[in-house]
């Protein structure tokens, strides 16, 4: 359904970017990647699979690690030495809005 929306949305002109991978694996991104979106963004879950993906359609990985401070205890993960190496964005994503109360 996404990759049908976002095609219409390159159909009409507009740009892409996504929000992907953040909670799961490889969605995201591999659907970044058919649709040629200019950004995949977040990206905590992808695997070496997602990250070939996006190297191959020229899709530019942005990592933003203190959006998951708050939102879960996940752990970033940077392409180790056996995974693929596209260039990425450091970002902040800094959003009081969807942080969880503190108890």
């Amino acid at each position: 359904m996404a990759a049908a929306i976002l095609r219409a949305a390159r159909a009409l002109g507009l740009g892409v970017r996504m929000h992907a991978d953040q909670f799961s694996a490889d969605h995201g991104s591999l659907t970044a990647a058919e649709v040629g979106a200019a950004t995949a963004d977040h990206l905590e879950c992808t695997t070496s699979v997602g990250l070939a993906a996006l190297k191959a359609a020229g899709v530019q990985p942005v990592l933003l690690p203190a959006s998951v401070y708050n939102l879960a205890p996940r752990v970033i993960r940077g392409a180790p030495d056996d995974r693929p190496r596209p260039a990425r964005v450091l970002a902040t994503d800094f959003n009081p809005a969807p942080r969880p109360p503190r108890r």
